[in-house]
């Protein structure tokens, strides 16, 4: 069962004129004598408990208020006159009654006693703190046969079947002793400088990762200022500022596009003058070689000449004449091939 305290909320208790607070799982309250502490215990035992009789003095506070209470996973406010005080619904829950419940669960003014006899608490005291001696006959029959069977020696426990209880208890014992042999092997197997060493730079690398995220928070909290300085900056610009900017953004991409079109066409340019310088290197090889094909054909004729020199004019006139016949004959023939494609 589980029992929360939430929150407390009171008013005119004592020196106490407001108080309102939401409880963590642990809570101090602190502060000078007379200025409330006890009357805010008192207010949580009357507020609590029907039962108080464990106490030798509670004060008849006036005070009103509630206490929040998570009780076994539900919600539960009490105020003082609430007749379903927490023991009450404990009492309920449980089926049992609890006598001296409050003396159990909430310590006043120092007094931490459980029985004033110099003897202390015994058995008798115990059984009637926690109720009748039903509820110590019906927590024993809760516990297992085989667990009552066990024998505690030193600081081993030894008796224990392995039915129920017993058995999961023997499987527990027996992972425990093999992870304590793992354990010892490591030990064993490793150097314990080695180990040190590990646990340095592990301890190192937490470090770095600690910097590394601090390093990170201050360069969020920078571009933060940033954002913050650019949207003060912006806050400052009034419409006709910010139409003027529109305009200029746009003369800025009008005029980004017109450079953009006159570095293409003078990339287009210097293509085109690339292919003219090539096409002019290739006229100047080919001039080349015309010029020195011309002075071959030059020598070539200087030569037949030199050699028509040679030649007498008797044989001169042969060969002119042989050239007219042959220049006859081929008329003749051209005229026979014309006279035969008619034919056919």
């Amino acid at each position: 069962m589980k029992i929360e305290i939430k929150e407390i909320k009171v008013k005119n208790l004592g020196p106490i004129k407001l108080f309102s607070e939401k409880l963590k799982r642990v809570n101090l309250f602190y502060g000078k004598n007379e200025s409330g502490k006890s009357f805010l215990v008192e207010f949580l035992l009357k507020t609590l408990f029907k039962d108080v009789k464990g106490f030798e003095y509670i004060r008849n506070i006036s005070g009103t208020g509630k206490v929040a209470l998570n009780f076994d996973g539900e919600k539960l406010d009490i105020t003082q006159k609430n007749r379903n005080k927490l023991d009450i619904s404990i009492k309920n829950k449980l089926n049992i009654e609890i006598p001296f419940l409050s003396k159990l669960l909430v310590v006043k003014s120092g007094d931490i006693k459980l029985d004033k006899n110099i003897s202390g608490a015994d058995k008798s005291l115990i059984r009637n703190l926690i109720g009748e001696e039903r509820v110590l006959d019906e927590i024993e029959k809760k516990i297992e046969g085989v667990i009552k069977k066990a024998t505690i020696e030193g600081d081993k426990i030894s008796g224990i079947s392995n039915q129920g209880k017993g058995k999961e208890f023997n499987e527990l014992e027996k992972e425990y002793k093999t992870i304590k042999e793992i354990a010892e092997k490591i030990i064993d197997n490793y150097d314990i400088l080695h180990l040190k060493k590990l646990f340095e730079e592990k301890e190192t690398l937490i470090e770095h990762k600690k910097n590394l995220e601090l390093a990170k928070r201050h360069r969020a909290y920078l571009i933060s200022e940033e954002i913050f300085r650019l949207n003060s900056e912006l806050e400052k610009l009034n419409e006709v500022d910010l139409e003027d900017l529109r305009k200029k953004i746009d003369e800025y991409f009008i005029l980004k596009t017109e450079e953009d079109n006159e570095i293409s066409k003078k990339i287009k340019f210097e293509k085109k003058l690339d292919e003219l310088e090539n096409l002019k290197k290739i006229y100047e090889e080919q001039l080349k070689a015309k010029k020195f094909l011309a002075y071959d054909t030059s020598k070539e004729i200087k030569n037949i000449d030199f050699e028509l020199m040679k030649i007498d004019e008797n044989e001169l006139e042969k060969i002119n004449e042989h050239l007219i016949n042959l220049n006859t004959l081929n008329k003749r023939i051209i005229e026979l091939e014309n006279d035969l494609k008619k034919i056919y």
